[in-house]
């Protein structure tokens, strides 16, 4: 009886949907994959976890970089410096650790404790750290082949909107720097791979929830041998999967690991409700017809 007004209502909900998803996605990455998104979010254990971190720092900010080479050289130093330099001034990053900042613990001629840099002037500078059992094969390994680079990150970035910024910069800025071509560099570390899996995610959504609609599409208009009949179910999950996003995103939700797979979620079962419904309307529409007749 209202089909103007509906149509209108349902075409103005959403505009305003796509609107509300895009001025938060426009802002920030609506995602986190973090343990705590999952589990926990607040109470006494989230609490005591909040109370540790905040005493020691939390634990899962740092990156790795590999150095993978004969770092046990003047070369493999001056390799080792160079990435020190390209991520030590970004302003994410707190602190670069590596066997150019360590020191040794030992003793002098008269037997007193002597701590000295982890790295000398020789040509083979990293061989005392080599053999020391506190730095290899934490920071070198014991035969110079590979060195590692400990990345403190800014513990304030939790979330992987603003944490994934500083994981990139960091990223292009270690591997924007010139290595000899027997030397390799590899990024990991938990910041790097929690950055990288929210992108592949995403990047995922973006490829397989198109193919999905287009499969679903397809299969359905064949089903019901009518194009539109087989519109008409995607229509109105599409409208509702978009309804439901702009609801979670712009009263400010972030997705988890779990909760990213709603979209599909919605447009799946939703479709599946609608060739129910599209069924048995046709069902009644035929019985209708055929007391007429």
């Amino acid at each position: 009886r209202h089909r103007g007004i509906m149509l209108a209502a349902i075409v103005l909900l959403t505009i305003a949907s796509s609107i509300g998803i895009w001025n938060r996605v426009s802002v920030e990455s609506p995602v986190d994959f973090t343990p705590q998104s999952l589990f926990m979010s607040n109470g006494a254990e989230w609490e005591r976890l909040q109370a540790y971190e905040s005493e020691f720092g939390v634990e899962d900010n740092t990156m790795i970089v590999l150095v993978d080479g004969p770092v046990n050289s003047r070369e493999g130093i001056g390799v080792l410096e160079d990435l020190h330099r390209a991520v030590d001034s970004l302003p994410d990053v707190v602190s670069v650790d590596s066997i150019l900042t360590a020191s040794i613990a030992g003793r002098d001629a008269a037997g007193m404790i002597e701590v000295r840099e982890a790295a000398d002037a020789t040509d083979a500078p990293l061989l005392s750290a080599m053999s020391d059992p506190f730095l290899s094969p934490m920071l070198v390994a014991p035969d110079g082949s590979a060195a590692v680079l400990h990345i403190e990150i800014d513990e304030s970035l939790q979330t992987i909107s603003e944490l994934a910024p500083a994981v990139w910069r960091i990223n292009e800025a270690i591997l924007s720097t010139t290595t000899p071509s027997d030397y390799s560099l590899h990024v990991t570390g938990v910041p790097f791979i929690r950055a990288e899996v929210v992108e592949m995610m995403l990047a995922d959504q973006g490829f397989f929830f198109p193919l999905v609609t287009t499969v679903f599409l397809i299969t359905i208009v064949a089903l019901f041998k009518r194009f539109w009949v087989g519109v008409a179910p995607m229509v109105g999950v599409l409208v509702a999967t978009i309804w439901t996003m702009g609801v979670l995103l712009s009263s400010g939700a972030t997705l988890n690991i779990l909760s990213i797979l709603t979209p599909t979620l919605v447009l799946v079962i939703g479709v599946a409700d609608g060739i129910h419904l599209v069924s048995r309307y046709r069902e009644e529409l035929a019985h209708h017809d055929g007391d007429r007749a």
